[in-house]
């Protein structure tokens, strides 16, 4: 799939199994609105200057997002390795087809469950991973087996962050919206 900051390709690791490589476009104009999400996260002191370094740092900013996610049991693709500007991780899909975004689901199966999921997940994220989305709306939640799994987690803040609570106040209400 080609995104607007990075391009995400199916390939398989080791014991054939599928993992989504996603490898982050080297832009300037990407670069200038990440630094919002990077400025003020006490876990980046030191932001570059140049466009790449901010790229790699956006890629690993999302491996650790990830990781701190997945560890804390929560339904996000499971990170396996972060290099520069290319991440791979648990791919979700049914072989070559990956799993649909939520905005193209006409209706899905219990839309009241699939809603109390993802609300779940963002007091779940604040709580037990203390991370704020920042950015959560059905573009970036996967249906796949009736369930919602979050991506996209590399402008998550932590709780400390100046601007968390206007991110979550923000999820909330696009989730609401949607």
């Amino acid at each position: 799939r080609a995104g607007k900051e990075a391009n995400v390709y199916l390939a398989y690791g080791e014991n054939n199994r599928e993992v989504a490589i996603k490898i982050y476009k080297i832009d300037s104009n990407t670069s200038r609105w990440m630094r919002n999400y990077i400025i003020g996260d006490p876990r980046f002191k030191k932001i570059p200057h140049n466009i790449s370094k901010i790229i790699f740092l956006w890629a690993s900013k999302e491996f650790k997002n990830l990781k701190r996610a997945y560890k804390a049991g929560l339904s996000v693709p499971e990170p396996i390795y972060v290099k520069n500007n290319i991440l791979i991780m648990e791919y979700v899909g049914f072989g070559s087809i990956p799993a649909p975004k939520l905005k193209d689901i006409t209706f899905p199966k219990e839309p009241i469950k699939l809603l109390n999921e993802i609300l779940g997940f963002i007091k779940n994220l604040y709580q037990n991973a203390n991370l704020v989305h920042g950015d959560l709306s059905e573009f970036n939640i996967l249906y796949h087996n009736q369930k919602p799994i979050v991506i996209d987690i590399s402008q998550a803040v932590t709780t400390q962050h100046p601007k968390a609570e206007v991110y979550l106040v923000r999820d909330i209400k696009n989730v609401f919206n949607y």
